[in-house]
């Protein structure tokens, strides 16, 4: 289980979402002539300083981007879907495919056929997707640890961002080529499928095939297997006994949450345990997106200084990978606390703290804001997943999880509206669309933990009557 645990670490800190490095990987593209062919004036982009190139070429590159992080977020929702009905070995074979087709296509020039770097990108995108996916059934290899787990995988996934950062290191200072770089690449979709093989159980929601014994499962993991009752079935039916109808329905009625693990995904969406946190998800994404897109442009506005800007900048793409690392033991603590209620009132309050800090015109803000962004990403991604578990169990989570992002997908289709926005009615001012975000991240937040709060101790609350009487 360790060696499973370590292994897939490893593959999704390599592939879960290495498109997002898109900031340092960008330049490299440039200097390679990629897209160059979209200058309305070849010879006019000459005159551009070595690194740059013309606008039409920036926008193409920029598009390949936005539609490979599209098809991330909007795919998650049929990634995980194949998840619940195919296992983690399949996911991951799927996954396996995509990258290797990407690591082909990518590097090539643009055929008359299609557009070989943008398939190519999507393809790395998406099979980043089916990859960290296929690792999410393995919060049950140590339910203990679950948490930990938990952590560790939202850390690899936002450090993968790391890849391309790293690559352009490299490139700078030794001169590997792209060809070269994605040849080698290639061995990364071999390990990720030679660890499916060797280690992977074939049902993974199935905690019984690995050996584990049923003392030390959790509710959230035990209840699926065969047989199973949970120690509040036996204690709903024990207090029951003797109460009337109305009161029998009332503590069925409280206790909805457990129930919910053995509903289909359909019906578990169709409750407000998904759709209050998949609205504060939305906005989530939206924001962190919306700020990776723009934080240049907005700290070139707060200090009326480009090279202030540029510094910040260059921080962000630095810290972005390295805060994935940071957050590891931040996010296992917050989603060690146990009470639910805690993790999100965590949760909802670091997010309104980095929006705040987020609209504070000053450099040193600036950096806190950044460093706290970098580190609150991947520790919301934690508590969500943690969230995901313990509300909706380990036999819907791809779907579930998936939703969530798909939601967001949809919702972050305003992202360049937005963008457009504050350029031309706001004259680049980024503090109406900041001040707005934050302001739904502290209202959903809000209701989120107020949901959470009131079903929770209406059902202890219902406990305590029933005992009593």
């Amino acid at each position: 289980r360790a060696v499973l645990l370590c292994t897939t670490l490893v593959y999704c800190f390599l592939t879960a979402a290495i498109t997002f490095g898109y900031a340092p990987l960008k330049p490299i593209l440039i200097q390679n002539g990629f897209y160059q062919g979209s200058c309305h004036d070849l010879d006019a982009s000459e005159e551009y300083p070595e690194g740059q190139s013309c606008p039409e070429q920036v926008l193409r590159l920029d598009s390949m981007f936005t539609i490979a992080a599209a098809a991330t977020h909007l795919g998650a929702l049929p990634v995980g879907s194949f998840l619940d009905r195919f296992g983690s070995k399949a996911t991951g074979y799927a996954g396996s495919g995509l990258l290797a087709l990407g690591a082909i296509l990518f590097p090539r020039a643009s055929v008359n056929l299609f557009d070989a770097p943008l398939v190519g990108y999507v393809f790395l995108a998406l099979g980043g997707r089916f990859v960290f996916t296929s690792s999410l059934h393995l919060h049950g290899l140590f339910p203990k640890h679950s948490n930990l787990v938990g952590a560790f995988l939202a850390g690899s996934f936002d450090g993968s961002s790391a890849v391309f950062l790293i690559f352009s290191y490299f490139h700078d200072s030794s001169r590997v080529s792209l060809e070269h770089f994605f040849t080698a690449y290639l061995s990364v979709p071999i390990f990720v499928s030679l660890v499916l093989f060797i280690l992977m159980p074939t049902q993974t929601t199935s905690i019984s095939l690995i050996d584990i014994g049923k003392e030390d499962l959790g509710d959230d993991v035990a209840c699926l297997l065969p047989g199973y009752e949970s120690e509040e079935d036996a204690e709903i039916q024990e207090k029951a006994q003797g109460t009337t109808t109305e009161e029998y329905k009332f503590i069925r009625l409280s206790s909805e949450w457990p129930r919910l693990h053995r509903r289909a995904a359909m019906q578990q969406m169709k409750t407000s345990w998904f759709f209050i946190p998949a609205a504060f998800t939305a906005v989530q994404i939206l924001r962190i997106n919306y700020t990776t897109a723009t934080i240049r442009l907005q700290y070139s506005y707060f200090l009326s200084s480009k090279a202030a800007a540029d510094s910040l900048a260059d921080l962000y793409g630095f810290a972005l990978p390295l805060g994935s690392l940071l957050s590891i033991p931040v996010s296992a603590w917050v989603v060690a606390q146990g009470n639910i209620v805690s993790i999100w009132l965590i949760v909802v309050s670091s997010g309104t703290l980095v929006g705040l800090i987020g609209c504070l015109p000053w450099e040193l803000a600036g950096t806190i804001n950044i460093w706290l962004s970098v580190i609150y990403a991947p520790m919301f991604i934690a508590a969500l997943i943690d969230y995901i578990k313990c509300v909706f169990g380990l036999a819907t989570m791809g779907t579930i999880f998936g939703s969530f992002l798909f939601v967001s997908g949809i919702v972050g289709l305003i992202q360049g509206p937005l963008e457009d926005l504050t350029a031309v009615h706001f004259e680049n001012n980024p503090l109406p669309i900041n001040m707005v975000m934050t302001s739904l991240t502290l209202l959903l937040g809000i209701s989120l933990t107020l949901f959470i709060f009131c079903n929770t101790t209406r059902k202890a609350r219902s406990t305590q009557v029933v005992s009593t009487a």
